[in-house]
């Protein structure tokens, strides 16, 4: 795999990596790879990057009435894809090939709760219909997570609301809604996702994944839909912190898990990426 300084990864030593990981095999023989877009994981700068790699194969999915326009497209267009990219709380993979990977990214929770919340004050005062009204009229940050609206939209983005709905052919979280524990969420994980990168660890999740899947180049990024807020948990009251470490134990504990998964199962690709390579960035 070519890399942006020039240098290739040897081939021999992607097949070793492919080789060790139980779903190697499942993500280099993939026909389709189906990115589970959960929020603020970073997944619209992850879906450009692998656009790259399939310019003229891939399709981002991002709302409701999108959604319903490719479950009636021809299986001859729908199979067609490389790269399928879904932002919506909905089981499509019984319109996809049978050999899909699904891939997705995680975040550490409270953080993605903050991230959340900035997101949308970046966009108040534009009109638009998810930006909630407590975040449009100017409340901050640590009353809204103790408001109804507030700890439901923290609640929806959870891992377990997202993976939810892979457990269930054509599952909508309107019908089977959003609860999970701790260990059937990690189950699923196991079960539905091929692969699951980290945010924190973005470039080498972009790394290995593209190695696994054989892309002749290493893909680049750069920053897309990012709320450009610097604020970090580190800066909150020991108060607010401690009420989202609350509101989102299960989370934690499902990502702490996530993220121990990852090291142990890309390790060796992540440490090459971080002697060798650096950063997928563009400048």
């Amino acid at each position: 795999m070519l890399l942006p300084n020039g240098n290739t990864v040897p081939t021999e030593l992607i097949d070793e990596w492919v080789a060790k990981l139980p779903q190697g095999k499942l993500i280099r023989d993939a026909q389709q790879y189906l990115q589970l877009h959960i929020t603020e994981c970073g997944g619209t700068s992850f879906l450009v990057a692998f656009q790259r790699a399939f310019p003229d194969r891939n399709k981002p999915l991002t709302f409701q009435e999108e959604v319903d326009w490719f479950e009636a497209q021809p299986e001859s267009y729908r199979h067609n894809l490389r790269w399928v990219h879904i932002h919506v709380k909905r089981n499509i993979l019984h319109v996809l090939s049978a050999k899909t990977a699904v891939v997705s990214m995680v975040r550490d929770p409270v953080q993605k709760a903050m991230s959340s919340f900035y997101w949308q004050v970046k966009h108040r005062g534009q009109g638009l219909k998810w930006v909630l009204p407590d975040i449009e009229a100017g409340m901050p940050f640590e009353e809204w997570i103790t408001t109804p609206s507030g700890r439901s939209n923290i609640q929806h983005g959870t891992f377990a609301a997202w993976v939810k709905v892979l457990t269930s052919p054509q599952a909508r979280w309107e019908t089977i809604g959003i609860d999970m524990s701790v260990e059937a969420a990690l189950e699923a994980a196991d079960r539905h996702c091929a692969f699951i990168g980290l945010t924190e660890a973005f470039d080498a999740s972009v790394f290995t994944l593209a190695a696994l899947i054989g892309l002749p180049a290493a893909p680049m990024w750069e920053v897309h839909c990012s709320s450009t807020s610097s604020r970090r948990k580190e800066n909150l009251d020991t108060e607010t912190l401690g009420r989202l470490e609350e509101m989102l134990a299960d989370d934690i504990k499902i990502y702490n898990v996530l993220r121990q998964r990852f090291y142990d199962r890309y390790g060796p690709a992540v440490e090459y990426f971080n002697t060798n390579v650096g950063t997928l960035k563009r400048a």
